[in-house]
């Protein structure tokens, strides 16, 4: 699922307007008309697909993001409004977009804090040695993997602040507006890959990987594509800077971690497991979770206790009330 960053300048209001971003598809020199080239970060815009996020970004703020809702049109006027710049050549490619917008704009650089600590030539924003975030005089490009889910991530999260069920319906407005243009965007499948990547992808997982040593936790397993990053206290109940926290996460295999998410199992400080007592051996067994009262995780810091402590209130709770 990829994440893209425009930065919409004057063209802010035009382009919210008619639900869609135009770039030039040419340059072109003022003083002879002649064109050339267009700029990488023009042409990108044939890149991006229908279903995936763009940041919109206006004047070092976070004005709201959108969902492409189909592939860029070739060979386009730009939208009413639209001022051309003299180096801009009149025609260019067009990217339908469905649009939230935020009540209150956010900071570009509160929202960035903690990211964008890596150099990537096309990224959208950059760190300099001091430690000062710049932005990189561009139009529009992918935020770079692993820094993108947990920057949409905090996106997502003052949504869910200031404009309840806004994102549902961004989802949807895309996916209606693909359909009539022929095109597929599947919402389910887009908001399952959203909770996947925010609890599999980005600097938490890597942490976690670190820290585990690149093992499950529990069994040892070094299988990274059958490792998730799993966090102890839910997603959904933690704030940013816990859904951060690497001492909010266990590194499990793809079993333990749906049994741990699920609270069928919880473990103690000590490091031991607790089952559910309705699982049975069985079932245990079956799921993969057989060795489990031998499979005693090592390397619990203090730091890990209280979102412990709330895993297992959760799970013995279920488990009482019979849920």
């Amino acid at each position: 699922m990829g994440v893209w960053w425009v930065n919409l300048g004057t063209g802010y209001v035009s382009q919210v307007r008619a639900s869609a971003l135009w770039a030039p598809n040419h340059g072109r020199r003022p003083e002879t008309g002649e064109l050339y080239n267009p700029q990488w970060h023009w042409s990108l815009l044939q890149d991006a697909r229908p279903g995936e996020f763009v940041v919109l970004c206006d004047d070092q703020q976070i004005k709201g993001v959108a969902m492409v809702s189909a592939d860029a049109i070739a060979d386009q006027e730009p939208p009413a409004g639209l001022t051309l710049q003299p180096t801009w050549h009149n025609r260019g490619w067009l990217l339908p977009i469905a649009i939230a917008i935020l009540p209150v704009p956010l900071s570009r650089d509160v929202l960035s804090e903690g990211l964008f600590l890596r150099y990537f030539e096309r990224s959208p924003l950059r760190r300099e040695e001091n430690g000062t975030l710049k932005g990189n005089q561009i139009y529009f490009t992918k935020i770079p993997d692993g820094e993108d889910i947990p920057f949409l991530d905090r996106l997502i999260t003052a949504f869910a602040e200031q404009h309840p069920g806004a994102i549902e319906r961004l989802i949807d407005s895309a996916a209606e507006a693909a359909a009539a243009n022929d095109e597929a965007v599947d919402r389910r499948t887009i908001r399952d890959a959203l909770v996947k990547a925010r609890i599999g992808q980005g600097r938490f997982r890597d942490q976690l990987i670190e820290r585990w040593e690149g093992k499950c936790c529990a069994t040892g397993l070094r299988e990274a594509k059958l490792l998730r990053a799993s966090h102890i206290m839910s997603w959904k109940l933690s704030n940013n800077q816990q859904r951060l926290d690497e001492f909010n996460g266990l590194l499990l295999s793809a079993a333990y971690d749906a049994a741990f998410d699920a609270h069928l199992i919880t473990l103690t400080n000590e490091g031991v497991w607790e089952v559910d007592p309705r699982l049975t051996a069985e079932a245990r067994s079956q799921a993969g979770l057989g060795d489990i009262a031998q499979n005693i995780v090592v390397g619990l810091r203090p730091e890990h206790f209280p979102y412990l402590t709330h895993h297992r209130e959760m799970a013995r709770k279920k488990w009482i009330n019979g849920e």
